[in-house]
């Protein structure tokens, strides 16, 4: 390489190096001030006022077991994913639905 080419990267390099240097520095400062405030304490939740009844948490939903509890899930699944149009979950559906009815007969 000639030394006109030589020194243009080299600046290049001298250049980035700074900018490093600065990035560096910065990042060193925001570390440092992290570690600060992960020893003060958490502070606590503020507590609903006295007038105020506490919120009730929802009701669970019913868990369903079986071939119920796998519809269930193969139906949200279903839901979450835009709708699947396809011959394997049909399958899969059908063989679902037999086998609830079966658990139903067996479980009556």
């Amino acid at each position: 390489m000639t030394p006109e080419a030589t020194k243009k990267y080299q600046a290049l390099a001298d250049e980035d190096k700074a900018r490093y240097e600065k990035e560096m520095d910065l990042y060193r400062a925001q570390s440092a001030r992290a570690v600060d405030r992960a020893d003060e304490p958490a502070a606590e939740p503020p507590e609903p006022p006295a007038d105020e009844p506490a919120a009730t948490p929802p009701p669970a939903p019913e868990l369903l077991t079986g071939a119920a509890g796998l519809l269930q899930i193969l139906d949200e699944f279903k839901a979450k994913n835009g709708g699947v149009d396809d011959p394997y979950y049909a399958a899969m559906r059908g063989a679902l639905e037999e086998l609830e009815i079966e658990e139903r007969k067996e479980s009556s």
